[in-house]
């Protein structure tokens, strides 16, 4: 199992990436994932792996 998280600046999710395997669990993680990254700080910036900018 890979998981590759980019980045989350200004409480925005900049961009998650999931390599998973299995659909149900793929789309539980992704949604879990999202909520996590948009709940973040305002001010806050999490970098883990790569950053891209959009």
């Amino acid at each position: 199992m890979t998981i590759t998280y980019s980045c989350v600046a200004n409480g925005r999710a900049v961009l998650a990436e999931l390599a998973l395997t299995g659909g149900a669990y793929q789309e539980a993680a992704a949604k879990v994932l999202r909520q996590a990254l948009l709940k973040a700080e305002p001010t806050t910036i999490i970098q883990i792996g790569r950053c891209q900018e959009s």
